[in-house]
């Protein structure tokens, strides 16, 4: 509570935003209807340019909703696909623009996830994890993660170290 007014923790597009009193209802839906400015004060600090964090948690919110509706992700396309960073923004990603299943598939949306991840925590355990996750994903007649998007090698990009 601030001056007797109630918190009030809303989520845009994957991000939350604590806000008091009535001023929680005058925010942008989706992050591209920032103000300029905001949006890039806000990708500055991830090392991002703003279309780049714009498309990359457009992504991860497309992502978040399907698995919050329990639909098919692991081999299903990816509507909202997370732009290929430039060289000085994200050099750990870049390679995911070296093949379109990286991008439409649901690798994109874990690299980009595992790269917020280590940005804001470096000491974090969640990419080694989903890496683990998906080495050890079963052999299947009809499923692999190739259908994923995780493509020969992968697991030796820097975004997995």
């Amino acid at each position: 509570m601030q001056h007797g007014r109630p918190l009030c923790c809303r989520w845009h597009q994957g991000a939350a935003f604590v806000i008091s009193g009535p001023d929680a209802f005058a925010l942008p839906q989706t992050p591209s209807q920032f103000h300029r400015s905001d949006r890039a004060a806000i990708a500055k600090r991830y090392g991002l340019l703003p279309n780049t964090l714009v498309s990359w948690i457009k992504t991860l919110a497309f992502v978040r909703n399907i698995s919050a509706h329990h639909a098919r992700l692991w081999n299903a396309g990816i509507i909202n696909q997370p732009l290929v960073p430039k060289p000085f923004e994200a050099p750990q990603l870049v390679h995911i623009g070296s093949a379109l299943e990286r991008r439409t598939r649901v690798y994109g949306a874990a690299a980009v996830a595992s790269y917020f991840v280590r940005r804001i925590n470096p000491g974090a355990s969640w990419p080694s994890r989903m890496k683990a996750h998906w080495q050890a994903f079963p052999a299947m007649p009809f499923a692999s993660p190739i259908q994923g998007g995780f493509l020969a090698g992968w697991d030796a990009e820097a975004i997995w170290a």
